[in-house]
């Protein structure tokens, strides 16, 4: 499988490109193996993350996550200060990325997103009631658009996901997107009710997973 991955939302790294069809081409790549190799020797039973493309993936956005982080937005949300319109948007934006997403995953036919396709992820029920909470029915009837940065995540979808030569890049999509909400979510949805006064249980949808009961079990496995 071809593996030359961008990571959804956030740049490229250039670590994500250090191998291709399972193939190591460079110095970074080779000393990386070796780390990683030491790494599975001294423990014998490794993490499913400690190799291979999760590992590089991990490693390849550590320096963009660090920065996403560190967003307005992420900053004063973490402080209790951002305001209840700003995440009513990002909830509208996720929206629209996940309803795109998880279409394509339906659409197309690389058995790679298919595999990963895991019905106790897909957030976009979830994402609908969060969206009717924070703008009531307007939202359905198309008042509430897209921003010019969430319009260009979803072409991003729509272009990968509509040749097939590119169907496989919607893992990363995948394994970006899906993870973060899974390690962060609790917390998010605990932050968010009590820094923005939400009403208790409400318009925190998206970070509720009540199919997975393990987390960390259920990542392993995927």
């Amino acid at each position: 499988m071809r593996v030359a991955l961008c990571a959804a939302l956030l740049p490229i790294s250039p670590a994500l490109a250090f191998f291709s069809r399972g193939v190591f081409r460079t110095k970074e790549g080779r000393t990386q193996h070796t780390r990683v190799a030491s790494a599975v020797a001294s423990d014998p039973i490794p993490s499913a993350r400690a190799s291979g493309l999760a590992l590089l993936l991990d490693d390849g956005t550590r320096k963009s996550h660090s920065v996403a982080e560190n967003t307005a937005f992420v900053t004063g949300f973490f402080r209790g200060i951002e305001k209840r319109e700003n995440f009513a948007n990002l909830v509208a934006s996720l929206h629209f990325i996940y309803s795109s997403m998880e279409k394509a995953f339906e659409e197309v036919e690389d058995v790679g997103v298919r595999a990963m396709d895991y019905p106790e992820l897909r957030r976009q029920r979830s994402l609908e009631a969060d969206m009717d909470y924070y703008f009531g029915a307007a939202w359905k009837s198309g008042k509430v658009r897209p921003s010019r940065a969430t319009k260009a995540y979803v072409a991003r979808i729509q272009e990968v996901a509509a040749d097939p030569e590119k169907q496989y890049l919607l893992i990363a999509h995948q394994y970006t997107r899906y993870l973060g909400d899974l390690f962060g979510g609790q917390m998010m949805g605990g932050m968010a009710t009590r820094s923005l006064g939400l009403d208790p249980g409400k318009g925190i949808a998206f970070y509720d997973f009540p199919d997975i009961k393990d987390n960390k079990v259920f990542i392993e496995d995927w």
